[in-house]
């Protein structure tokens, strides 16, 4: 009885590394090794001078590093590498690797990246119409056309697309994860994007695309604990997953970014409520302790300057005044007590006089813990003065002791020009 032959799964967008990196099928897998981590330490010293590269640049050499590194592990050994030989010989056989298609998906995927890029949405999208016309199915030219669409709020058709690439390449982790992304993002609908993360996690319940995007949408739905929790026992089982923890950290400054409110003219976003400061440096002091570099740095930095305090000058006048006046009322008192404790020799404590004190010191006192606070209340960090810039309101207390400190402000002013008038009035009797 003839034994059946096992079936073979030829992943989607498989890559002859062979053609790739120009290796000799026939060389022995230690040279070939030897010779591809000789390009990637090439690519990693390229990376290495990071000022010297633009972001763009930057990102094709991660994107090449991380490829290359694929191939290191698929010729780490004779028999991974005879594994991946079997797949590829099945893959020609099956027709699903065309030299030749693959060279010009690879080119149309280069042009319409450098086109998303400038923000050319509708050139993408004609584009990636010819190239699906022309029967280049590759499922990053789907990546892209529905990213252009989401990026014109065409929220549906960028949810069609993804499911169209779906039929095309079943189970795609990223096609899967794009779908949950503008589900959660486009459309706030977490079921369907919930739906989109459980066939991730039916495909490969460990994958790296499923677990950050469960965690970001559990951070979407206010679950942050579950999220957190999610994210650190993957990092705690894979301890060297580097691009785990960027795309992460990544996803976490995109939070933070919902905290942000756009300013009047338009021309910015603020933090404008102290949750939302709060939030935004806890997504941030996240994705710091998962990934740093500059752009999580950057992210933290920018969100801390909201925290930073400032003086609100409007108030300098008012809390003048109070510490004035309040200081007028204790010496009067201090006045009047001396006048009691020098009339005591003869027996004379009048209880006016004594009743006149207390007047005088506690509302020495009040008028002084009015301009204490006020000034405390004055030193506000930035989110509390976009607040009420955004608002027109101000935080729990603040407006109470503004009110108090104009009032006791005009009434101050208005005692001293009536006792100058007095004063004058006086001495103009007495010239008389």
């Amino acid at each position: 009885m003839a034994n059946k032959k096992k079936n073979i799964n030829i992943p989607d967008g498989l890559i002859d590394y062979y053609v790739l990196y120009g290796i000799n099928r026939n060389e022995n897998t230690k040279n070939v090794r030897k010779n591809l981590l000789q390009k990637q330490g090439e690519i990693r010293s390229n990376m290495a001078n990071g000022s010297l590269n633009s972001p763009e640049i930057l990102n094709k050499l991660q994107e090449a590093f991380e490829e290359i590194a694929k191939a290191v592990k698929t010729f780490k050994n004779d028999e991974r590498r005879k594994e991946y030989d079997i797949i590829l010989d099945a893959a020609y056989k099956a027709g699903k690797i065309n030299i030749e298609t693959q060279k010009v998906a690879q080119e149309l995927y280069e042009e319409l990246q450098a086109m998303f890029m400038r923000g050319n949405y509708r050139g993408v999208i004609k584009r990636c119409m010819e190239g699906l016309n022309n029967n280049i199915r590759d499922y990053r030219i789907y990546i892209l056309l529905a990213q252009s669409y989401f990026s014109l709020n065409e929220i549906e058709r960028a949810l069609s697309v993804v499911d169209n690439g779906l039929q095309v390449h079943p189970n795609n982790m990223t096609l899967l994860k794009a779908g949950a992304r503008f589900s959660n993002e486009g459309k706030q609908d977490y079921d369907k994007a919930q739906r989109y993360i459980n066939q991730m996690m039916e495909t490969d319940s460990e994958s790296p695309l499923a677990i950050s995007e469960q965690g970001y949408l559990y951070m979407k739905m206010g679950k942050k604990d579950l999220a957190y929790q999610l994210i650190d026992d993957y990092v705690e089982k894979h301890p060297d997953d580097t691009k785990f923890r960027k795309d992460v950290a990544y996803d976490l400054v995109g939070y933070s970014y919902s905290c942000y409110t756009k300013a009047p003219q338009g021309t910015a976003y603020v933090i404008a409520s102290e949750e939302d400061y709060h939030e935004c440096m806890d997504s941030c002091d996240k994705a710091m302790s998962l990934y740093n570099d500059e752009n999580v740095r950057d992210a933290l930095n920018y969100t801390k300057t909201f925290g930073k305090v400032m003086f609100n000058d409007e108030n300098k006048e008012s809390i003048f005044w109070l510490f004035f006046g309040g200081i007028m009322y204790l010496l009067g008192g201090i006045i009047f007590l001396i006048g009691i404790i020098s009339g005591m020799d003869k027996g004379e404590t009048p209880l006016n006089a004594i009743i006149t004190i207390s007047v005088l010191f506690i509302l020495g006192g009040l008028i002084i813990f009015s301009a204490i606070r006020l000034l405390k209340l004055s030193y506000r960090p930035y989110w509390q003065i976009y607040k009420f810039i955004l608002t027109g309101k101000r935080e729990k207390g603040e407006t109470k002791y503004i009110v108090i400190g104009k009032i006791f402000t005009g009434y101050i002013k208005w005692g001293l020009k009536l006792g100058g008038r007095l004063v004058r009035f006086c001495i103009h009797l007495g010239m008389r």
